[in-house]
């Protein structure tokens, strides 16, 4: 087997990707996992985000934002 045939599926992603795949900036990041809300993973010194957590984080925040009211939709919004 050749090393072109090897398919690693990740199992985590650095902090500048997950980042990017939520257009939030580092410093909401780290706000972020400092409130509990982003779960993370240490390794030395490189932090590494899980593959699953974008997806946990988002239904966090849609879940708190069901609880409080405040769903993102504009007062103008009709159905």
């Amino acid at each position: 087997m050749t090393i072109d045939k090897l398919r690693i599926t990740p199992v985590a992603c650095t902090v500048a990707e997950f980042c990017h795949s939520l257009s939030i900036g580092k410093t909401r990041f780290y706000a972020e996992v400092k409130a509990g809300r982003i779960k993370v993973l240490k390794s030395g010194r490189k932090t590494l985000v899980p593959i699953g957590e974008r997806e946990a984080y988002l239904k966090r925040l849609a879940d708190a934002a069901q609880a409080t009211g405040k769903t993102g939709k504009s007062p103008n919004d009709t159905l």
